[in-house]
């Protein structure tokens, strides 16, 4: 048997086990980009639109958030791709990161990854199958963006740019899946292998930023992000870049292979850091929560305080963004003299469900060690299933608002020091105030479908993906306002001095005692 047996089998196998994940994400991305496209004539019906929004792209802020403009045109085209390309980047990134650390260091905790070396597969199958999925998802989505922007053949793009721009997003996603799998023979563990790699990619990000702010930055060529200032796109189409960054993702995969083959299964190549013999806080189950997660969710609450910051740089720039674009005031469902107030209850409503994520990880964690075995390390202790239930609920719960508390604070220090008239710290303690609530509805509903429907847990991440398209294109696709009520945040009224009602409030937490009751007494009695 040689190192690389059954790769074949396994790649099949991965994309058999995946495919719920992988028809999600291509659906994801070909909204995001295809979808968005089809719609961009009318957010920019006329020159003076492009014209103005191109000259807010120029500014520094807008720069640092959404990267350089890609030619000197005034196309539609020119506008989309501007816009675009450098969050598509960062979306198929992440998605890839996800996906190569599932099948790779995970399994490898899992003890899968024994398992299927005893059916004669190779040493190197694992990481080949891994690669192999990554090649074929990141090529079926280059295809499908390309082929759709052919087809809806914007004002001023060309084949060319169209399949530069979706080469792009392809590139970024095989680039980043390599780049997961080399650390993971660096890592210890799945849980520190997610940590060095998002911290690389927050990292490659940040040095992206600089380089908008300060043209001078020294260091740009450093980050993967910078090869959206060399594309060109739609103009001179520049593929040089791409084909860099593809082939430095293969050299990537190449040295994972050695790495991969002097390191032991079960840990990396980083030296274990000895723990302390006693720690004197680490007393009960709560605290263990506490300390496991501490990593992941402090990674976190970094990652959405400089997301606050970003928004709140580019506050001052959105009244000449909403200002004669129809499409725009729609969304935000204001006029120009309201821009910031209603920006930053949309933005603020989009970032409160995502800070349920971390929440959401902590939570799950009742299926998920239960699956591993660990649980019944736990219960070998004279500890309760409300403990562990409630450990894991209350923390997740904590880490979540934290997160979310730290990107208003991010926005609120950073408004203080480019707004003219900054707003008060009170406004931002009513934001967290009204979407902190309709959080731990999501919370609360996230645990009911852990405990009473385990096999549908991965369900409560199209909920988060159905609540953000409800509230962020409710009112652009004339959807009844009740339905949008129905997801909590809709409820929210953009009034800093009473964003909630009594009885809204009384609703909201109604729900969340009811859930949480009735998931603890369900989780009390199953069976382990």
């Amino acid at each position: 048997m040689n190192h690389f047996s059954k790769t074949f089998f396994l790649t099949r196998f991965y994309l058999r086990k995946d495919w719920v994940t992988l028809v999600s994400w291509l659906a994801l991305i070909l909204l995001m980009t295809v979808g968005v496209a089809a719609i961009y004539p009318s957010v920019y019906p006329n020159l003076n639109n492009r014209i103005a929004i191109i000259n807010t792209l120029k500014l520094p802020s807008m720069r640092a958030i959404l990267g350089p403009l890609q030619n000197s045109t005034t196309s539609i085209s020119n506008i989309f791709v501007s816009e675009l390309s450098l969050w598509m980047m960062l979306l198929a990134g992440i998605f890839a990161i996800i996906l190569a650390n599932g099948n790779t260091r995970k399994q490898e905790d899992n003890g899968l990854l024994e398992i299927m070396q005893a059916r004669c597969v190779g040493r190197f199958a694992p990481l080949l199958a891994t690669f192999n999925e990554l090649i074929l998802i990141n090529g079926l989505t280059t295809i499908l963006i390309g082929s759709g922007l052919n087809i809806l053949n914007l004002t001023g793009s060309n084949g060319a740019g169209n399949w530069l721009f979706a080469s792009l997003i392809g590139v970024a996603g095989l680039f980043f899946g390599s780049l997961t799998i080399l650390l993971v023979q660096v890592s210890n563990n799945s849980s520190q292998n997610l940590t060095f790699t998002f911290g690389f990619f927050t990292l490659f990000y940040l040095l992206f930023v600089g380089k908008m702010v300060h043209p001078k930055w020294p260091v740009a060529w450093l980050t993967p992000f910078s090869v959206v200032r060399k594309l060109s796109i739609y103009q001179h189409n520049n593929f040089g870049p791409i084909l860099l960054l593809f082939v430095l993702g293969l050299a990537l995969f190449g040295i994972e292979f050695y790495l991969a083959s002097i390191r032991d299964e079960g840990s990396g190549l980083l030296p274990s850091i000895a723990g302390r013999k006693t720690l004197p806080f680490l007393r009960n189950y709560p605290m263990l929560v506490l300390v496991n997660q501490f990593e992941s969710s402090a990674v976190w609450i970094v990652l959405l305080f400089i997301f606050g910051a970003m928004y709140g740089s580019v506050l001052v720039s959105i009244q000449s963004i909403v200002k004669g674009n129809p499409l725009i005031t729609k969304i935000l469902q204001t006029q120009a003299n309201q821009a910031i107030t209603s920006f930053l209850f949309v933005i603020s409503l989009v970032f409160a469900v995502i800070a349920t994520v971390p929440g959401i990880l902590t939570i799950y964690k009742l299926r998920t060690d239960e699956k591993r075995g660990l649980i019944e390390l736990i219960y070998a202790r004279p500890i309760t299933r409300t403990t562990v239930y409630l450990a894991n609920v209350l923390i997740g719960m904590a880490i979540s608002v934290v997160a979310f508390v730290g990107f208003e604070m991010g926005i609120f220090l950073t408004q203080q020091a480019t707004l003219k008239s900054p707003l008060k710290l009170s406004h931002f303690i009513s934001l967290i105030w009204a979407n902190g609530l309709p959080m731990l509805v999501l919370l609360t509903l996230a645990t009911a479908i852990i405990v009473w429907l385990p096999k549908f847990g991965k369900a409560i991440w199209g909920v988060l993906y159905v609540v953000i398209l409800l509230n962020y294109f409710g009112s652009l696709f004339k959807i009844k306002h009740w339905i949008i009520e129905s997801t909590m945040f809709g409820l929210i009224k953009r009034n800093f001095s009473h964003p909630l009602a009594t009885e809204q409030i009384c609703l909201m937490v109604g729900v969340e005692l009811i859930l949480l009751i009735a998931s603890w007494e369900h989780y009390r009695k199953i069976d382990l």
